[in-house]
């Protein structure tokens, strides 16, 4: 092999080496900075990308995803931790900005705690019909506490419920034991409050495809994985 032949193969080679270390940066920075604009609010976040060969990532092709990020806003939902890993994607530029085309996500953990609960559901339109709403989230149960009108006089009611998977990228809050003081209910009714006292948590405003497999509620904070 001669000289001239060498030198294209190193200077090919060095190429390679740097195309691998310098493009993954280069795009997990556009969409870090890309996910930052399009969250409500969020004090840390970041995107790591990987793939082999690197320049796959040119053309929107992802072997592998993370996000970490702590203290996000998604539709208003204060979320104290957000990690995800995601495999497969495909990602397309839309009018300067990224778009998922597809991808699986492969893990998830998303935690957020009581006080921000209480806080997201006081603007809840379904919940609107009650003064004084507070959540109190404990050991594989919710209890939710608060007052309504009925029958022109002020009814407190308690609520014992669960969070329960909904579609891929939402949770739904179960009512399933109802408790009012001081009055009786016809039970006609009492169903009535159940249904509508069902609320939904969605989290599809994440620009990436989420599939949530699990709910967990812990003292004083809820998990999605």
């Amino acid at each position: 092999m001669n000289k001239l032949v060498k030198a294209g193969l190193i200077s090919v080679l060095l190429l390679f080496i740097i195309m691998q270390l310098w493009l993954p940066r280069t795009i997990s920075r556009s969409l870090t900075e890309a996910l930052d604009k399009e969250l409500d609010y969020s004090e840390e976040i970041s995107v790591k990308v990987r793939s082999f060969p690197s320049i796959k990532l040119s053309f929107g092709f992802v072997d592998r995803l993370e996000i970490r990020g702590e203290g996000v806003l998604i539709d208003d939902l204060p979320i104290r931790v957000i990690e995800g890993e995601f495999e497969g994607l495909r990602l397309k530029r839309v009018q300067e900005e990224w778009e998922v085309v597809r991808g699986e996500n492969t893990y998830l953990n998303i935690e957020f705690f009581e006080d921000e609960l209480n806080d997201y559901l006081r603007d809840k339109e379904e919940l609107d019909i009650f003064d004084n709403l507070h959540i109190n989230l404990l050991s594989n149960k919710v209890m939710m506490v608060g007052n309504i009108r009925l029958f022109n006089a002020s009814v407190n009611l308690q609520i014992e419920g669960r969070f329960l998977v909904g579609e891929e990228e939402s949770i739904i809050y179960k009512v399933d034991n109802l408790a009012v003081q001081n009055i009786v209910i016809p039970s006609a009714l009492i169903e009535q409050l159940k249904d509508q006292l069902q609320f939904e948590i969605d989290l599809s405003d994440l620009p990436f495809p989420l599939k949530i497999r699990n709910v967990k509620m812990r003292e004083d904070k809820i998990i999605i994985n």
